[in-house]
């Protein structure tokens, strides 16, 4: 019935230049539409409207406009803010980016598996970091507000607030809301225990029990909650925040660093030395390593955790029910994540015995004949070299050491730089906007890993450059080496 009330709107045009083209869903405080915003040229936008209170409407735009200012590829844009009318009632409006469908119409038809969680974690994860060392919240971390457009996970933005202050909104507290929001504003544990009602839910379908009563430990489903997840969601949702884990903690537990690389000891040096220049004979047994020459041995790189790229996405805007549905034949949005995640595994696996090879399949190798093992075997070809950019002149490189405000360089484990055959090197194409920050990225040179691919990728999206200014964008190529003994990045301006 209510859907009816609002498909009423449709074709109606917000302030000249904003048409409600398609009525797409509505919470207990706000409806969206699709729209066009010609003003970016996107065919398609969503934008959403909330009835004006006048107490708080003035505070609730300088919020909109403050996160339309954020840059960060996890983060939903924000284009445009501002006051309309429609039957005679005051809205406030938010043009945004547009998406078709969220993690809220995927769990009632399925739970999440461990592996598309930890997936769903890493960008939130990191989001929720760069909005709290800006000392801002998100302040609504729900099933309804994790998006994805095209291959990103993304956050809703148009509840992000500052720490301490409360939500200006009319919108009703849910089971998501800390139990401090009932006192007044929040700080960064508020987003903990958003997180960790959601973590339950997308692992079990289910609510956990207790959330509005005044026990000190909520009530976790009966649903088994797989290993892993179980004391980090009870962690979460400890009603005193003090109690509750910090995003960084959650990082180093679901991505922890590479461990420290393994220095040998001089005087182990020293005796492996002495050893390997000794002549070896059939009735000399050979010594026993030491631990430390154990550990600086080459290893066999254990599998990598594969690309996880997710399928295209009906994605709708934040804070939103259901949609229109998938078209037939297509596979279960999160189910081809799992399928993905298989498949990949497997390709981990080939990749550590094959890393370095200079052909996609290498065949199975004849077994020598006596008179065959005495001709010493021809020397193989060198590999080609990956294709990369050209170096940049000395003049580019003076220009971009001094437009370039933050390099991200990878990090990669241990196992992952012992599998490197000589030079493997990414190239990625970014594009800047006027404050300097990365606001698109393209792969233009992938190695032949999509692990070594991946890592550049995601590192090219948080590098940072000088502010122009105009407002056009600009774009540079960001090229990565890596190598045994170390990584590097550096930019060049693309003309």
């Amino acid at each position: 019935m209510m859907s009816e009330v609002w498909s009423k709107w449709e074709n109606r045009v917000i302030n000249g230049v904003l048409p409600l083209r398609r009525f797409l869903g509505r919470s207990n405080h706000s409806v969206v539409f699709l729209t066009e915003y010609k003003a970016h040229n996107l065919a398609d936008a969503a934008i959403k409207l909330v009835p004006a209170d006048e107490a708080t409407a003035e505070t609730q735009l300088a919020y909109w406009k403050s996160a339309a200012a954020l840059a960060h590829p996890n983060l939903i844009r924000l284009f445009d803010t501002g006051r309309t009318q429609l039957g005679g009632h005051p809205f406030l409006y938010v043009v945004m980016e547009y998406a078709e469908e969220t993690l809220a119409q995927i769990l009632p038809k399925r739970p999440l598996t461990p592996d598309e969680v930890r997936y769903l974690l890493r960008p939130t994860l990191a989001t929720l970091t760069f909005l709290h060392d800006k000392d801002l919240v998100h302040g609504q971390i729900k099933p309804p507000n994790l998006l994805v457009i095209g291959d990103q996970l993304k956050l809703s933005s148009d509840n992000i607030h500052p720490v301490g202050t409360a939500r200006p909104t009319i919108a009703k507290r849910s089971v998501y809301d800390p139990p401090e929001a009932k006192i007044g504003g929040i700080d960064a544990k508020g987003d903990v225990w958003g997180l960790g009602v959601t973590l339950v839910e997308a692992l079990t379908q289910r609510l956990p029990a207790g959330l509005d009563q005044r026990t000190e430990i909520v009530v976790l489903p009966p649903a088994p909650i797989p290993a892993g997840f179980e004391q980090v969601t009870e962690r979460c949702l400890r009603r005193d925040p003090a109690l509750r884990p910090s995003i960084e903690d959650l990082q180093n537990q679901f991505d922890p660093p590479p461990p420290p690389e393994v220095v040998e000891r001089p005087a182990e040096s020293e005796a492996a030395a002495s050893a390997a220049s000794a002549p070896a004979t059939s009735d000399t047994p050979s010594p026993a390593p030491t631990p430390a020459a154990q550990a600086m041995a080459p290893t066999v790189p254990s599998p990598e955790e594969p690309p996880l790229t997710l399928p295209e996405l009906l994605v709708q805007s934040p804070s939103l029910g259901p949609v229109r549905k998938p078209s037939a034949g297509r596979l279960p949005l999160w189910g081809t994540v799992a399928a993905l995640i298989v498949a990949g595994s497997g390709w981990g696996i080939w990749h550590s015995q094959h890393a370095g090879s200079p052909s996609a399949v290498q065949p199975p190798t004849p077994v020598a004949s006596p008179a065959a093992a005495a001709v010493p075997p021809a020397a193989p070809p060198n590999p080609a070299p990956a294709p990369a950019s050209s170096p940049p002149t000395p003049v580019a490189a003076a220009d971009a050491a001094r437009a370039v405000r933050h390099e991200e360089i990878p990090r990669i484990s241990r196992s992952a730089r012992a599998s490197i055959r000589g030079d493997i090197v990414v190239t990625v194409r970014v594009t800047v906007d006027r404050s300097g920050a990365v606001v698109d990225s393209t792969v233009e040179n992938r190695a032949n890993s999509k692990y070594f691919t991946r890592v550049a990728s995601e590192a090219a999206r948080k590098w940072r450059f000088a502010a122009a200014d105009h407002p056009d964008s600009r774009e540079w190529l960001l090229e990565f080496d890596f190598t045994r003994g170390g990584i590097s990045g550096h930019a060049i301006p693309r003309s």
